[in-house]
């Protein structure tokens, strides 16, 4: 399985764009992209998660470690576009209890100026 990652700026808000597979085999990319973004002081983010079919345990595990990091610096981080069986699995996993989730990559950036 393979991942896909991409990235544009909204505003001050950065989109993390990603596809794919999120598992243990590349889980690895996505929080190397996501360090890069926070080491460079890119504390909003958006994680459009539009064209990812399966999230890993390992993969939310590293939403909700640079959820921490990036709201110590003002930040946050935000998801957005997930499919039915992967907002599934975040619901079950109570993550919509620690992190917001919108339906489209737009409401999550406008959610920053709230």
């Amino acid at each position: 399985m393979a991942v896909s990652l991409g990235e544009r700026k909204s505003g001050d808000v950065y989109v993390l764009l990603v596809s794919g597979f999120i598992d243990t085999s590349t889980v690895s990319m996505v929080e190397e992209k996501i360090k890069k973004l926070f080491d460079a002081g890119k504390y909003k983010l958006v994680v459009d998660l539009s064209g990812v079919e399966f999230v890993s345990s390992a993969g939310w595990g590293v939403f909700v470690a640079f959820l921490r990091k990036m709201r110590d610096k003002g930040g946050d981080v935000k998801l957005s576009g997930m499919i039915e069986k992967v907002a599934k699995v975040f619901t079950l996993m109570e993550f919509d209890s620690l992190m917001a989730a919108y339906g489209s990559e737009d409401e999550a950036v406008k959610s920053y100026n709230k």
